[in-house]
């Protein structure tokens, strides 16, 4: 007789984990872009030490008011980058 073959059950899980669903389109992508996020500063820190310093240090003397503006102009171009790729 030949034995049916069952997947196994994988025993390093907790027993509610099993029959997790997947994450949703949404949630994969928000963690896609935080995974890209990531990668963006890696790069910065990890290939350009000296200039992620010296951007840090121009950062604290430049007054707030432009911080804030290069913000909120930068999260205006990351929501029209976001709806022109997914509409």
């Amino acid at each position: 007789r030949r034995r049916r073959h069952l997947p196994r059950r994988r025993r390093h899980l907790p027993r509610r984990l099993h029959n997790l669903h997947p994450p949703s389109r949404a949630v994969q992508d928000f963690l896609a872009a935080i995974g890209l996020v990531l990668v963006v500063e890696g790069l910065v820190y990890g290939g350009f030490p000296g200039l992620a310093k010296r951007l840090a240090g121009e950062v604290l003397s430049t007054p707030e008011i432009a911080l804030r503006i290069v913000g909120l102009v930068a999260i205006a171009i990351g929501v029209g980058i976001v709806w022109l790729v997914r509409g």
